[in-house]
């Protein structure tokens, strides 16, 4: 058999990194932070920000709690949830007219969040969600702790790379909560760990315009949902080859070129991709003698997913 090369790529936006590492599941990886909370209930409970008619909220979460997804030069954050608190075994819902929620990676740390707001965002800081709010928590297991149930849906991925910093929450709520209506009721118990050596902080205040705000070392306990960012990988067969890569974040394409001089330009590969695992990897099979000497594969997203 003659020799080949097949080179796969992976780029987003004006970055790239060469693909590596093990073959991926194509699923979603979950994050509960502080994960010493994963199976238990936190130490104490908050109502804020989200009981709030104008509100700022800031919450730190330690990189180091989401160091797997090195493995994949980091991940798109999908889902943000938090849970009832078992204690006050309280559900409630929410509908917050107008609320924004932006993400971005700090140097700050936990427990080093800064009094002013400005000075915790990170140069990459994105609005996630904006607009109305309806969620809510449900509390119905008497032991603890409480299923992850009040959801913040993000239409706008935000790339995480824990390796360049902290995860921060910013939340600001400009027209909070509407009166009790219905299964609406009174009060949100969220849980929450308060602890000067975990894994996360918040600095807060009752007005959505504030320069400042209240430090302290509580923090609600979050369920983080990620896309780990989407590699190639190569299975090679007697007579063909298969790509492999995972159907989410959904706005990457597949492109080819057969050498990377300056002459030749990347062609998005739209035939022949196939999908198993119920939908959550993609597949693209070539015979080698279609694939020439050389064959360069890469996945893109000209804009975040």
């Amino acid at each position: 058999m003659k020799a080949r090369s097949i080179c796969v790529a992976m780029v987003i936006a004006v970055w790239s990194a060469r693909s590596c590492g093990q073959v991926p599941v194509g699923h979603a990886t979950h994050f509960v932070v502080p994960v010493v909370s994963s199976n238990v209930d936190g130490n104490t409970y908050s109502v804020l920000p989200f009981w709030a008619e104008s509100y700022r909220y800031q919450q730190v979460y330690a990189a180091s709690e989401f160091a797997s997804l090195t493995n994949y030069g980091g991940g798109w954050v999908a889902d943000v949830l938090f849970r009832a608190d078992t204690t006050n075994a309280r559900s409630a819902g929410v509908r917050i007219p107008a609320i924004k929620v932006n993400l971005s990676t700090t140097s700050r740390g936990a427990d080093q969040l800064s009094a002013a707001f400005a000075e915790n965002v990170g140069a990459d800081d994105t609005t996630v969600f904006s607009g109305v709010l309806q969620t809510s928590a449900e509390a119905y297991n008497p032991q603890g702790p409480q299923p992850f149930e009040f959801l913040i849906d993000c239409a706008n991925r935000f790339l995480y790379r824990p390796a360049l910093g902290n995860l921060l929450l910013d939340v600001t709520i400009t027209q909070g909560n509407s009166p009790c209506t219905n299964f609406i009721c009174p009060q949100l118990y969220l849980d929450a760990c308060n602890s000067a050596s975990d894994s996360v902080s918040r600095v807060y205040w009752g007005d959505a315009n504030a320069s400042t705000g209240l430090v302290d070392s509580l923090g609600l306990v979050t369920l983080w949902t990620f896309w780990p960012n989407p590699k190639l990988e190569v299975e090679p067969q007697t007579n063909s080859f298969s790509l492999i890569w995972p159907a989410n974040p959904d706005t990457f394409v597949l492109q080819s070129k057969s050498d990377l001089g300056l002459q030749s330009n990347w062609q998005t590969v739209t035939d022949g991709i196939g999908t198993v695992s119920n939908g959550y990897v993609k597949t693209f099979t070539l015979p080698w003698e279609s694939a020439g000497k050389e064959a360069y594969f890469r996945l893109i997203s000209p804009a975040p997913p």
